[in-house]
């Protein structure tokens, strides 16, 4: 008897093991969906990637997370977007959620990166999470002219400005003005500047997660770090 009770209680924690990775693994493909896009859309003359930390689903849960996305918005564009909703608990995933959704939504409804960011803003007010607020950066991209550039258009809302590092070998540049963060200002109205990529040039944009690490013995938001960084690629 003794045997037969030992045997059925690892057989029971086995499956408890096994039931709990399972609910594991279906948190992360949920947490994956929220704060990433399913794949990459095809921008003719344009290179795409991704790097993201993806963190466990129970501490995405209790402190938030960066999420970025890209997706079509009509004939010969293209909208991204690289974000970070800051709060705690599970309103800031909430957030983030309404944040990718409105953008797409607002996006393919035709409407302009100001007006996007003008309407997302106060919809995050609207939702009362006090203390959560979303940093962002968000552009459209042009299908390439007859000369093989692509024109761009870029806010950044309290995000680590984009930065362009040109083929030429010229010091990286800002692609964007600094502007406030959404969700705190009622009222704020955005403005999107242009930006234009020769062939060969790289845009970098970032959330404060990459600012906040560590080249030698300074962060890389010090001194324009990331900017030196970028610079020796």
């Amino acid at each position: 008897l003794s045997l037969a009770g030992d045997l059925a209680g690892r057989i029971a924690l086995a499956l408890e093991n096994a039931q709990l990775a399972a609910q594991q693994q279906a948190a992360g493909q949920a947490l994956r969906a929220v704060l990433l896009p399913a794949e990459l859309p095809r921008v003719p003359g344009v290179e795409l990637a991704v790097a993201h930390d993806l963190p466990g689903a129970a501490a995405a849960v209790a402190a938030g997370g960066d999420f970025c996305d890209v997706f079509p918005a009509g004939p010969g564009r293209w909208r991204f977007a690289v974000g970070e909703v800051c709060g705690t608990g599970p309103a800031t995933l909430a957030v983030t959620s309404l944040a990718r959704n409105t953008l797409r939504i607002l996006a393919t409804d035709g409407l302009g990166i100001p007006a996007v960011l003008d309407r997302l803003n106060q919809l995050i007010l609207d939702e009362q999470a006090a203390g959560t607020y979303l940093t962002l950066v968000h552009g459209e991209i042009s299908a390439p002219g007859a000369d093989g550039a692509t024109a761009l258009s870029l806010a950044c809302a309290g995000q680590p400005l984009p930065l362009v590092l040109r083929v030429s070998g010229a010091e990286p540049e800002p692609a964007a003005a600094a502007q406030p963060v959404l969700g705190v200002i009622d009222g704020l109205r955005f403005t999107a500047q242009p930006a234009r990529l020769n062939a060969g040039d790289l845009l970098l944009c970032v959330t404060d997660g990459v600012t906040r690490r560590r080249d030698g013995d300074r962060l890389l938001d010090d001194d324009d770090g990331l900017a030196r960084l970028l610079a020796g690629c």
